[in-house]
């Protein structure tokens, strides 16, 4: 009986979460976001450079260059996974720079970080990651950009990617004054400017 009785309150508790909550997931703010769009965002202003409609997810990319900072402060092999702006832009960027409300809307994204199809690669780009903050890797500047054109920003400034040299494992890729795409990379202990991307659900 008593057994009876638990199940029944759970039935009546669940019911009524549901009903206060109208039952169905409250919507995103961000719905109807398309690519071109700006959005703003922690207050930075964000481009929308591709919907994941199935996936109910839009990924933005800084408008403009946040500030400049070292890829990974000490001189080692170091890739995504392990360096210093990895952790900066999740720790101390992520909970500056979002109110709450808007974390709950930026996603948990699963990086691949590969440069097997890349030729003439010689360091290893390491683990996958799950980030909710993250630069741009090498495949996908090309994809969500068109030209050199379209990637350049600010006055003419670099801006890193998290995909490693292609020689060295302590220098990374990054984008040139007038938008080109450096695959030989940098020494990471450089300060280049950081143009920050994250998945926003819609």
């Amino acid at each position: 009986m008593k057994k009876c009785l638990v199940i029944a309150l759970t039935l009546v508790l669940a019911l009524g979460l549901l009903a206060g909550c109208g039952g169905k997931p409250e919507p995103s703010p961000y719905a109807g976001a398309q690519m071109g769009d700006t959005l703003q965002l922690g207050g930075i202003d964000w481009y929308v450079v591709k919907v994941d409609g199935d996936n109910g997810r839009a990924l933005l990319v800084s408008v403009e260059l946040l500030e400049e900072r070292q890829y990974h402060a000490e001189r080692e092999n170091v890739t995504w996974e392990t360096c210093d702006l990895r952790a900066y832009l999740n720790g101390e960027f992520y909970d500056k720079t979002f109110s709450d409300e808007e974390k709950a809307w930026i996603a948990d994204s699963e990086l691949v970080n590969d440069v097997s199809g890349i030729e003439e690669f010689e360091t290893d780009a390491g683990n996958d990651t799950v980030d909710r903050v993250f630069l741009l890797s090498i495949q996908e500047a090309e994809e969500y950009f068109m030209d050199d054109a379209a990637r350049k920003a600010g006055d003419s400034q670099q801006w890193w990617l998290r995909t490693p040299g292609k020689l060295s494992q302590t220098a990374a890729s990054y984008i040139n004054w007038w938008g080109g795409i450096r695959d030989g990379g940098f020494n990471t202990g450089n300060k280049y400017w950081v143009r920050p991307a994250l998945w926003l659900i819609v």
